[in-house]
């Protein structure tokens, strides 16, 4: 993530690969960023922005590190908070976001809060970066990042775990496992992009699809008997959970 984050923002020219440092425990990695980036590698000695992406696990193990007076410090760490980043930092200006794996290819969603310390212009420096992989939704209350977290950090996983099982189900039907795959990915795709192209809600194309006492309305009594939105939000809560958990450890 923090690599595709990066390769985002020289592209759209926010970051300028001959002031841009990347510091990474694999000397590998680094090198493959400088070759492929035009990066440099290794600690510049004082920092004026921190771009924070490593396991919240390893956070201790990350500072000090030499930063500016009025330093930026920007992390995609999941659960740890503002305080806790300051605790190891010593920074006061602090960007917290959860942005998701479709940033990748510019199509991603970033949750981002803003610690009061910040100043305008570093609002938009953190905005411009994150918009050039995709939408920006901004909170006020920095619990709503766990909440960010369980729907469009994790969420990718649930869809494509809801792939899978379509495919499989394809194949106990008796489809062959590449028809299966074709078919389920491609549904999921193309619903996608029309999601994205509609000016319909979710649901109102969801009742385009559900004909009264026909196929599609059998599978969505099926998914109410077996009670799936209990489901659906069950599972996110747990990761909700997991991500409050995270910020204690």
């Amino acid at each position: 993530m923090g690599s595709a984050l990066l390769e985002a923002g020289i592209n759209a020219k926010v970051l300028l690969p001959e002031t841009t440092y990347v510091i990474d425990s694999h000397p590998e990695k680094m090198e493959i960023l400088r070759n492929k980036l035009g990066v440099q590698c290794g600690n510049p000695g004082n920092c004026k922005t921190i771009f924070l992406a490593v396991k919240p696990q390893s956070l201790a193990t990350v500072f000090p590190v030499k930063t500016a007076s009025g330093a930026l410090l920007i992390s995609v760490l999941a659960g740890t908070s503002s305080a806790t980043l300051a605790q190891y930092s010593g920074i006061s200006r602090i960007c917290r976001v959860m942005p998701n794996t479709p940033a990748l290819i510019n199509k991603g969603v970033s949750g981002i809060f803003f610690s009061p310390s910040l100043t305008e212009k570093n609002k938009e420096f953190c905005r411009s970066i994150f918009s050039a992989c995709g939408k920006v939704v901004e909170v006020n209350n920095e619990n709503d990042i766990h909440a960010i977290t369980a729907i469009s950090g994790s969420g990718p996983a649930y869809f494509y775990q809801f792939t899978q099982d379509l495919i499989l189900a394809g194949e106990k039907m008796g489809l062959s496992r590449e028809v299966a795959k074709i078919i389920a990915e491609e549904t999921c795709i193309g619903s996608g992009a029309l999601l994205d192209t509609s000016e319909e809600s979710a649901k109102q194309l969801q009742k385009k699809v559900t004909s009264p006492g026909g196929t599609t309305q059998a599978a969505i009594q099926t998914f109410k008997n077996m009670n799936l939105q209990q489901i659906v939000e069950r599972a996110a809560y747990s990761a909700f959970k997991r991500s409050k958990e995270l910020g204690t450890e």
